[in-house]
């Protein structure tokens, strides 16, 4: 059988100006991922990274302790929702029907005050709440996640392993069209995965199947400050 195994960034900068920089915790983790692959004597046929600098860093160094081929191989399908832009549409209409959680955030930026406004705000987008130009659709979202999934599944060859070293929303999506969810559901999914911890999808005759999710273990063993989910 073939794989595809899904594996999340590490730790994003969150709340800072280059969020889609790795913290020096998301560095390790990304380390800690590709020590575990090692350990386990997994290597991997071909790598995919969508094109944000957290999925490309992230492949980088877990190659890098890897006895495994280090080139990386850019698939923008694999790319995470937009979230800024989704804030920004978002923050009007949270503030007429829920203006304490706006308040709140707008008072003290912190994760406590930050989640449940942006739970709110990615519910609009899965809803189709208005959005302005250039910012993408969750239809779109799901729908370039699965082409994407689908096109490199019809390209494996048989046993072949592929790594794809992606974000939340969009493994989520991947992980759904496994489990034949809607996409609504699968979007759900998104707020369990941990940063360096992976999910693997098994290709065969039977289609698309769901092996294991949200593998962590090997963080968990570092230490409760290892397990994180930005």
């Amino acid at each position: 059988m073939a794989r595809i195994i899904f594996i999340r960034h590490g730790q994003a900068a969150f709340g800072s100006q280059r969020y889609d920089s790795l913290t020096d915790l998301g560095k390790a983790q990304a380390k800690a991922v590709g020590d575990h692959f090692s350990a386990c004597k997994v290597s991997f046929d071909r790598v995919v990274a969508g094109e944000p600098e957290r999925q490309q860093a992230s492949a980088a160094l877990a190659l890098s302790v890897m006895n495994t081929p280090r080139d990386v191989a850019v698939c923008s399908d694999f790319n995470e929702y937009d979230h800024m832009g989704i804030i920004d549409a978002a923050h009007p209409l949270i503030a007429r029907s829920h203006p304490h959680l706006t308040e709140a955030l707008d008072a003290r930026f912190s994760n406590h005050t930050f989640q449940p406004f942006f739970e709110e705000a990615l519910s609009l987008w899965v809803g189709g709440m208005p959005l302005p130009s250039g910012v993408e659709s969750f239809g779109a979202f799901a729908g370039r996640v699965r082409s994407g999934l689908m096109g490199l599944a019809a390209d494996l060859a048989p046993r072949e392993t592929v790594a794809v070293f992606s974000s939340g929303g969009a493994i989520a999506m991947a992980l759904g069209v496994a489990l034949n969810l809607s996409p609504s559901e699968s979007m759900a999914l998104s707020w369990e995965l941990v940063n360096g911890g992976y999910s693997t999808l098994r290709v065969g005759k039977r289609g698309i199947r769901l092996m294991d999710a949200n593998v962590s273990a090997h963080l968990a063993l570092l230490g409760r400050e290892w397990v994180t989910y930005r």
